[in-house]
């Protein structure tokens, strides 16, 4: 290891991530729940009455509220209002714990929409909010409501491997079309894949600990100043953040754990495609510059070859590709069980407290469970 130096977006803490298994290179593999959106509704006047509460929401001695127009930035401008609600033992800088949207500007919309970012906090914080915010004096019983009819809008799972950089793979989503790659960030590599209702983001970061993180984050001006590591300090890995929204295909919240496997749409090609002598010199070419579907988006056969057929030029143009994907496939490499890794969603998901646990939102349910926590607590 060396001293390098890492802007604040390439730095990350994993100490909540769950252990999924390893690559056939024997590296660990640690997976979480990075965001979390949905959207609900309600029956008639109690759109009107819950609107009413969130208006009304005040801060509490472990809660700050924040009700406001809302600003017209990201969802903001398909929503009138705004709820914001931080922990107070939390630094100011850090994360919001929940963001509610509310009175959508269109009939299109969903009355509620609901976002957060599980990796801030743990499951027993997660929790506790939904409980508070649950009590009479705050939106009440109509909040369970509101999960239980609840979709979700957009998820990002984060995959994580330990000891992986970029560069050791060309790596693929399939049924995709787009690609981008991004400027490096002081030498780490990053890029974008896919569309529509499956977006992936991967790039090279660095884990320090929580300890680390804190001091950095003192000296750290702002989001733009670079930190500084020493050896010892930070682990490199590898961040495949997949985003899912399903769109038309409706994901109930209540139903979150019966999600598609996202890892499945992975692939993996070892670099000495590039050198094979039976792949496409112009796509070879192309490969050092651009992602898998950008290539064969931008792809054009050399055009020698349209001499030695009566083939149009997008028949040559086919025929190429199928013969690019044969290659292709020879240097494609399984390098985990998608299916053992999908496995553990059940526990990554219990990271969302009682957001992954349908049954407490019955009252009777959690009731009693919430019993049987205080005559634990009291033994």
């Amino acid at each position: 290891m060396k001293k390098i130096t890492v802007s604040r977006q390439r730095v990350d803490c994993l100490s909540g991530s769950i252990d999924v298994g390893k690559t056939i290179r024997n590296q660990q593999m640690v997976a979480r729940i990075d965001k979390l959106s949905f959207v609900s509704v309600l029956d008639g006047e109690d759109v009107s009455s819950m609107n009413t509460d969130l208006c009304n929401l005040k801060s509490s001695g472990t809660y700050q509220v924040k009700v406001y127009p809302s600003s017209g930035k990201g969802c903001g401008e398909y929503y009138g209002a705004t709820v914001e609600i931080r922990l107070k033992t939390k630094p100011a800088r850090h994360p919001i714990l929940l963001l509610i949207n509310f009175k959508p500007t269109s009939k299109a919309r969903g009355p509620f929409r609901m976002e957060l970012s599980p990796q801030h906090y743990t499951a027993d914080e997660l929790t506790a909010l939904f409980i508070w915010l649950g009590r009479p004096r705050n939106l009440g019983e109509r909040l369970y409501q509101l999960l239980k009819r609840a979709w979700v809008t957009m998820l990002h799972y984060a995959l994580d491997i330990y000891g992986m950089r970029l560069t050791d793979y060309y790596i693929g989503l399939k049924y995709t079309r787009k690609g981008e790659i991004y400027d490096p960030d002081n030498g780490m590599e990053g890029m974008r894949l896919g569309y529509a209702n499956m977006y992936a983001a991967f790039y090279d970061k660095v884990e320090i600990d929580n300890k680390t993180m804190r001091r950095l984050m003192r000296k750290a001006k702002d989001e733009t100043t670079s930190l500084h590591l020493k050896p010892g300090e930070y682990r490199q890995f590898l961040r495949l953040e997949l985003r899912f929204g399903p769109g038309k295909e409706k994901l109930f919240l209540r139903s979150i754990r019966d999600m598609i496997n996202l890892t499945e749409r992975l692939a993996f090609y070892r670099p000495s495609l590039r050198d094979d002598k039976a792949l496409d010199a112009n796509f070879a070419k192309l490969l050092d510059q651009m992602t898998i579907p950008e290539a064969r988006r931008c792809f054009l056969p050399e055009t020698k070859a349209s001499f030695r057929s009566n083939k149009t030029n997008e028949a040559i143009r086919k025929s190429a590709l199928s013969k690019i994907d044969r290659v292709m496939k020879k240097h494609q490499v399984s390098l985990f069980d998608s299916e053992d890794v999908w496995l553990e969603l059940g526990t990554v998901l219990d990271s969302l407290g009682i957001l992954a646990h349908p049954q407490y939102w019955e009252a009777r349910h959690r009731n009693a469970w919430q019993k049987k926590l205080r005559r634990s607590s009291e033994q």
